[in-house]
């Protein structure tokens, strides 16, 4: 295992992009660590070691890397619901995708691109603006990345029933272990969630 000690936070803060940030439990100020753990439930807080905020898709893989090659548990942080404590990590680095919140509509198709730092406030917004709607999460500040994989309901779920698919561009399905083989392999082709 690694520790916070042994790892270099200045290459790593050399290899993210400008707007990305990192909050450490021994070197940032206290209040904005203490923010930066804080959960939607007390009891769901696990104290991190290296906070890592991404702001682009290859902040992400510059992180996922670091945090492999670190020894440490990691915890991907988007809305800060989980009442299991997932998206915390006791020691560990938490990938915090807070800074990762845009959201594209095509009104044509009826889908839409969220980047995984968004809550279902982001989705719901972008949404209306073109009379669209989700079977999404009911709490508003809910992240859209637990309630999608991790499951959850919806106000129109009782009229259209549970109808999210993960998939790429192109419309085919995709699995962790081929997005894992994109991303080690340096291609960039993202997962979106397709809304119908």
């Amino acid at each position: 295992m690694g520790s916070v000690q042994t790892l270099d936070l200045e290459q790593l803060r050399a290899r993210l992009s400008e707007t990305a940030e990192i909050v450490t439990k021994d070197d940032s100020p206290p209040e904005l660590y203490q923010k930066s753990i804080a959960r939607w439930s007390e009891s769901s807080v696990r104290k991190g070691s290296i906070i890592i905020f991404p702001a682009t898709v290859e902040d992400v893989c510059v992180a996922v890397e670091y945090s492999a090659a670190s020894g440490l548990e990691v915890a991907v942080v988007g809305g800060r619901h989980s009442t299991s404590g997932s998206s915390s990590s006791e020691g560990g680095i938490h990938i915090d995708l807070a800074k990762m919140r845009a959201v594209t509509v095509d009104p044509t198709n009826k889908t839409v691109t969220a980047q995984g730092g968004c809550r279902w406030e982001d989705v719901d917004t972008a949404l209306a603006n073109h009379q669209l709607a989700t079977v999404g999460g009911t709490v508003n500040d809910t992240g859209i990345g637990g309630l999608t994989l991790g499951g959850g309901y919806g106000h129109l779920m009782g009229q259209y029933g549970l109808r999210q698919k993960l998939c790429s561009p192109t419309g085919a399905y995709k699995s962790a272990l081929s997005l894992k083989t994109r991303i080690s392999s340096g291609r960039s082709e993202e997962l979106v969630l397709v809304l119908e």
